[in-house]
């Protein structure tokens, strides 16, 4: 499923799910489905700035800052990943 993100959508993380960053690394929790998923990285990073209830425009932005890569590649590659947390129920779009 391909989900429709613009720079003001805000994705929300539902209550059965528990995620602790340990590192640089971020360990999540399906406790509906006992599911376990591990991101790293850029997408541990993106997915702490998606907790924290920025919109996908601010998530951008802030990885740009902190990472060196350009906006279409981050975009797309953050896209497919959220796309695949949002099928698992990990994400949810608003």
């Amino acid at each position: 499923m391909s989900t429709d993100f613009s720079n003001e959508t805000v994705l929300s993380v539902p209550s059965h799910i528990l995620a602790r960053s340990a590192g640089e690394e971020m360990i999540i929790l399906d406790l509906e489905h006992e599911q376990y998923y591990s991101l790293e990285d850029v997408g541990a990073r993106a997915f702490m700035l998606v907790q924290e209830g920025l919109p996908w425009g601010a998530v951008l932005d802030a990885i740009l800052d902190e990472w060196n890569v350009e906006r279409p590649t981050l975009d797309n590659d953050l896209r497919a990943l959220f796309d695949d947390l949002a099928d698992e129920g990990i994400v949810i779009p608003g």
